[in-house]
């Protein structure tokens, strides 16, 4: 719809200026016009006209018929016209993206503009976001696009974060002190909008309850939580230790090694032939149990006379041995 003023003159009736958007008419500074006068409209490249191409001033101070629009020409519809483009060709290694009003688009008028955006994760960093069809040419795309920074990932307590950087593509793993526990995802990611998920925790490593041994006692017991670094002490009431005396609480919630065990640990009777033992009265021979071998008389011994029980069962170093002595006649 149009409103149009009546300007009434000395000279009579006139038309006022029109103006008709996307085309090339001018009005070459003409502020009104005389009855009979004629305007004629041409659109830009990639309209079309909707109305007459031509209009004329009637005796009543209106444009007659009405003045035309300039409306888009359909994709499907446009004839490719000398000077014009084809699809802007990709830019590589830039991360940059045509604007999405272009995708769709095959062709494009010599002078026409078509605009570029970075990437996901990325943003501006200087130049020009538009190349322009120049005579059936595109210009050189000037967008410089950077990696985005997300900067610090926070802190971790009892931790730190070790980074591969601080822009976009870029992670930060969470590494504790030792002697904590990780609680959460290490690797937080740079992404488009900041770091992905949330700070993770490292929470004392914490051993269960010492495993209690049958026949031994518990020392250096402390109130819960055994802690990294927390010692316990085993002895035995009774029978031989075996195993680990001391354990300790590890880096990973562990204890240092199995529980060990309170045995009766025995060697067998040391039956030397030709010969008879002193030193040991009980009738088990433990651990640690030593005695001392003598020969009978009339034989000499062949190894060591002291032996001991060893936790393994054996007699060490070994069992002698007695032989009979020989005698040499000396009156020959």
């Amino acid at each position: 719809n149009f409103f149009f003023l009546f300007l009434l003159s000395e000279g009579g009736i006139t038309c006022p200026t029109t103006e008709v958007a996307n085309s090339v008419q001018r009005t070459g500074g003409v502020s009104a016009y005389q009855v009979g006068d004629n305007l004629t409209f041409t659109c830009s490249e990639g309209f079309q006209l909707n109305g007459a191409q031509q209009i004329t001033c009637d005796s009543s101070g209106q444009w007659k018929p009405q003045p035309p629009q300039c409306v888009p020409i359909p994709d499907d519809k446009i004839q490719p016209s000398p000077g014009s483009c084809g699809v802007p060709p990709a830019v590589s290694n830039s991360n940059v993206h045509l604007a999405d009003r272009f995708i769709t688009k095959t062709s494009f008028f010599s002078g026409q503009k078509v605009y570029y955006n970075c990437d996901v994760g990325y943003v501006a960093a200087g130049g020009r976001k538009s190349r322009l069809c120049n005579n059936g040419k595109w210009t050189p795309l000037k967008l410089k696009c950077q990696r985005k920074l997300c900067g610090s990932a926070g802190d971790v307590q009892n931790g730190q974060f070790v980074y591969t950087g601080v822009e976009f593509g870029d992670t930060a793993t969470a590494v504790c002190d030792e002697g904590f526990m990780l609680v959460g995802h290490a690797t937080r990611h740079c992404m488009n909008n900041g770091w992905s998920g949330r700070n993770p925790v490292c929470e004392a490593a914490v051993c269960e309850d010492p495993p209690e041994v049958s026949n031994a006692e518990i020392t250096g017991l402390q109130h819960e939580p055994y802690t990294y670094k927390s010692v316990i002490r085993y002895s035995c009431r009774a029978g031989t230790l075996v195993g680990e005396r001391e354990i300790w609480c590890t880096k990973h919630g562990t204890w240092s090694a199995p529980a060990p065990e309170c045995k009766e640990i025995t060697c067998p009777s040391p039956n030397v032939p030709n010969a008879y033992w002193t030193g040991n009265h009980n009738q088990k021979f433990q651990y640690r149990a030593t005695i001392y071998i003598e020969c009978n008389m009339g034989y000499v011994m062949s190894g060591p006379g002291t032996v001991y029980c060893e936790r393994d069962g054996r007699w060490l170093p070994e069992l002698p041995k007695c032989q009979r002595r020989r005698f040499v006649n000396q009156w020959g």
